[in-house]
């Protein structure tokens, strides 16, 4: 049942929005675009996250050393996240609007640009799954912009996106919290609901901050013996 909701969605949403050929940043059509959803000079204009970064979060570092300071004084559960780009310019209002101003259809460009770079990473995973909403708040929206993604690179990659992990509490939105406070606001309010035991799984959110959120999700599917866990979001 759960698969053919999926694909009802995903068709319900190219009908509703058939935006093959144009670019989802600023609505230029060019036959040569297809289904990347994004021009060749808005492709240009995202800002790559390069040069020398943290080995655990991908944080840019100055100096000697490969882990930050934030990796090393708080304990990780995901062994790596991997980030394309920096949330400014165009792509941090893309996002904005691909999670407050009703725009499900942005998965399409943001999972082509994910899937691109995914290709490029060594990395063996068994299951794709997302950081979830609560009931509430998935209800307000009317989706969960991370499980779009995911679902996204799960057909493309023939990898199984899975729901493995359910939001209990209702929480605070974390970017009105200070980083202490994220930490709080997050404490057991998530809970495993699927067997992973033994499982390298990838989970999927559309911006890395703290990495508070993922990194609770990440302890939840440790506890439930899942063997390891990598984090991908679209920025950092």
């Amino acid at each position: 049942m759960k698969k053919i909701l999926v694909n009802t969605l995903d068709e319900i949403l190219n009908i509703l929005y058939p935006e093959k050929n144009t670019c989802m940043i600023c609505d230029y059509w060019d036959k040569y675009i297809g289904e990347d959803y994004i021009c060749r000079e808005c492709f240009l204009k995202l800002k790559e996250l390069k040069g020398h970064r943290c080995r655990i979060c991908s944080k840019p570092l100055v100096g000697a050393g490969d882990v930050c300071l934030e990796c090393i004084e708080h304990k990780k559960y995901f062994k790596k996240i991997y980030s394309p780009y920096l949330y400014k310019g165009e792509l941090k209002e893309v996002i904005k609007d691909y999670k407050y101003n009703n725009k499900p259809y942005f998965y399409k460009m943001l999972g082509h640009l994910l899937l691109e770079y995914i290709k490029g990473i060594d990395i063996n995973i068994d299951i794709i799954t997302f950081v979830p909403l609560h009931k509430n708040k998935k209800r307000k929206r009317g989706y969960n912009q991370a499980e779009l993604i995911a679902k996204y690179l799960g057909k493309r990659l023939d990898i199984p996106c899975m729901k493995l992990i359910e939001r209990t509490v209702d929480t605070i939105p974390q970017n009105k919290l200070n980083n202490e406070d994220r930490r709080q606001n997050l404490k057991n309010t998530f809970k495993s609901i699927e067997k992973v035991k033994n499982k390298k799984i990838l989970i999927v959110d559309d911006v890395y901050t703290t990495g508070t959120t993922i990194n609770e999700c990440s302890k939840v599917l440790i506890k439930a013996e899942s063997e390891i866990i990598y984090g991908l979001t679209i920025t950092r």
